[in-house]
């Protein structure tokens, strides 16, 4: 029989990252496990064909620039098993039986319409090993941010009663999800969003407006490289993350569209540039976008007001406090550079 579970990763300019990834899944699960990588016409002269052969992945190379969202879209779709795993290229595997846990979960009668997120926690240059004083986090939340809607904030608190038990979450993160292929394809995955941002709102919102679970499961320990601006491998910028945004209030939740067009044009409302361009190019696929929606909308079975609810007792749960981020980042809207009539790159990488 062959194996059970395809590893996804997609990536830009990643340089030796992709290998040191690649080398811990390899070290964890041998070749137990398939690996799809997509090299995103990286231009940073690495040649990462060469330096994944010893790992026998399966490696593609697009000819146009995918982004991270449609990258990973397509990763899976080269997966030839029932189960996937989407993995950052600036990740590492501390379990060592995290395999045997993966496909004991994805088996499981929860797992036909559940999307797991795993333990994370961040290192860096200087310790690219689990380190006790870095932050461990549990999935997520939305947190509202008046800088950009459905953001998504860091849960850093542990609600299992034990390393095997997962518990409901409101939104993936961190970039170490597990999935059932075929609930994946059944959302629609992220099929409509371009380029970078609000993939983790976009799919854990339609797995809850669907009537499935957004979980964390904290017996799989994962790394994600924490990288300063200054060391980003591509720039994003704000008008990619406010499309994406509209794509997944069109598709998820087209009663509050229209209402959210008019946020996005008063938040930008200083810079209008990014709610020109993320307009335009949420229109130039409107006819591909309204199929997409018209599928959602057939397995749909809440409206966004559930969601809502379900993620303020979340905020409650962890203490969120609004009104100290409102004052934290007031005023930090993405500035207008007119040299290349676009808005800065605000939004992080990770």
């Amino acid at each position: 029989m062959g194996n059970l579970l395809t590893v996804c990763i997609p990536f830009k300019n990643e340089g030796d990252e992709v290998t040191k990834t690649v080398k811990s899944v390899r070290d964890t699960a041998g070749y137990n496990v398939d690996i799809v990588v997509l090299d995103d016409v990286s231009d940073d002269g690495y040649d990462y064909e060469t330096n994944l052969k010893p790992y026998n992945v399966k490696f593609f190379k697009s000819e146009t620039r995918m982004g991270s969202s449609l990258g990973k879209e397509f990763c899976v779709q080269q997966a030839t098993t029932p189960y996937v795993f989407l993995l950052d290229a600036h990740s590492r595997i501390y379990t060592k039986d995290w395999l045997d846990k993966a496909i004991k979960l994805l088996e499981s009668e929860e797992a036909k319409n559940t999307i797991y997120c795993c333990l994370c926690q961040y290192f860096t240059d200087d310790t690219d090993h689990m380190d006790p004083k870095h932050v461990k986090a549990y999935g997520g939340y939305f947190d509202y941010n008046i800088k950009s809607l459905f953001s998504v904030a860091w849960n850093t608190k542990n609600f299992a009663s034990d390393l095997e038990s997962p518990f409901d979450i409101i939104a993936i993160l961190g970039a170490n999800y597990l999935v059932r292929k075929d609930y994946w394809d059944y959302l629609g995955g992220y099929k409509g969003l371009k380029l970078y941002g609000r993939e983790e709102a976009f799919i854990s919102i339609k797995s809850i407006l669907s009537g499935g679970n957004v979980k964390c499961y904290p017996g799989i320990h994962t790394g994600h490289k924490a990288r300063p601006s200054s060391k980003q491998p591509y720039l994003c910028y704000a008008y990619e993350v406010v499309h994406n945004e509209m794509v997944t209030a069109y598709i998820c939740c087209p009663e509050k569209f229209e209402r959210l067009m008019k946020c996005w044009r008063s938040l930008y409302r200083t810079n209008e540039s990014v709610y020109i361009m993320a307009k335009d190019e949420f229109y130039r696929d409107i006819d591909k976008l309204t199929e997409l929606q018209e599928e959602f909308q057939k397995i749909k079975k809440v409206d966004y007001n559930y969601l809502d609810l379900r993620n303020a007792d979340f905020q409650r749960k962890v203490g969120f406090n609004y009104n100290a981020l409102k004052d934290k980042i007031k005023g930090t809207y993405p500035k207008y550079i007119p040299e290349i009539n676009i808005a800065e790159p605000t939004f992080p990488i990770g």
